[in-house]
């Protein structure tokens, strides 16, 4: 049961006292009336209470795992983030630590590599089933505001070449791939509970990824700015590469940022 805040619990017996007096002056004042209308209004005023702590307690249960800090931040408040680091095993431990910490829904938040060539740099992605290793999850895509593309698959390594790209999205027909929603995949299948996923996509899938974005992050969800400015210096060239990939990587945080998280209660 929700704790009632003592703000709350005043005004229910202010009101009930004056729900006494009011019924004195008017109908049955019988000490037994008034009793039964001091119960019935007292019921209704304690539910409303009850409900209210119950709806908030809603939001606190929906546990989202993401790869990077920066991706936690997009949330603006929602629900309870851990970050998984960007890798499975990182989200794993993120989704169990959440589910042990009393959520009842999870959800993979972030950002997600393309593999239809029709799925564009900024797109949102809350796909009805996931693929991982020949095993099949369903998501709950309603919950999330509707299904946007049918599939996704995750892996355990990043797929990072245009010609990887697209032999995964022959075998699959998943239209966007990433690490982490496996992992929260079979954490949620596991206990019992409601998955979704929420991503956009960073990474299009005519596009090979720069040496220097597989390097990006560490175990903790941060960027290791010097092993990027390392391998800048040694492979200049791809430069270019990697400002299309921060590019499309503003436009895919921007679209999580703009996301309509569903009210709960």
């Amino acid at each position: 049961m929700p704790a009632i805040p003592m703000r709350m619990l005043r005004s229910v017996l202010m009101t009930l006292w004056w729900h006494r007096l009011h019924g004195m002056t008017r109908g049955d004042r019988s000490p037994q009336a008034m009793m039964r209308r001091i119960c019935r209004r007292g019921r209704v005023l304690l539910q409303t209470v009850l409900n209210r702590g119950c709806r908030r307690d809603a939001v606190m249960k929906t546990g989202v795992v993401v790869g990077l800090q920066a991706e936690a931040r997009l949330l603006r408040g929602f629900g309870i983030a851990a970050v998984g680091g960007g890798e499975p095993e990182g989200a794993e431990r993120a989704a169990i630590h959440l589910v042990e910490s009393g959520v009842d829904r999870l959800v993979s938040f972030g950002l997600a590599g393309g593999l239809d060539p029709a799925i564009l740099p900024g797109a949102l992605l809350i796909p009805a089933e996931l693929i991982e290793e020949g095993a099949l999850y369903q998501t709950d895509p309603s919950w999330a505001g509707g299904m946007t593309v049918r599939r996704m698959v995750a892996t355990r390594q990043v797929v990072a070449s245009r010609t990887d790209k697209a032999a995964l999205f022959r075998q699959t027909g998943a239209g966007a791939v990433d690490l982490e929603s496996g992992a929260v995949a079979r954490v949620a299948a596991r206990y019992g509970i409601p998955f979704s996923i929420v991503r956009a996509v960073c990474d299009p899938a005519d596009r090979d990824l720069p040496p220097a974005a597989l390097l990006a992050l560490d175990q903790a969800g941060a960027i290791g700015v010097f092993r990027v400015a390392g391998s800048i210096l040694r492979q200049p060239s791809q430069i270019g590469s990697l400002m299309a990939l921060a590019r499309d990587a503003a436009a895919a945080r921007q679209t999580l940022r703009r996301f309509q998280w569903p009210k709960q209660g």
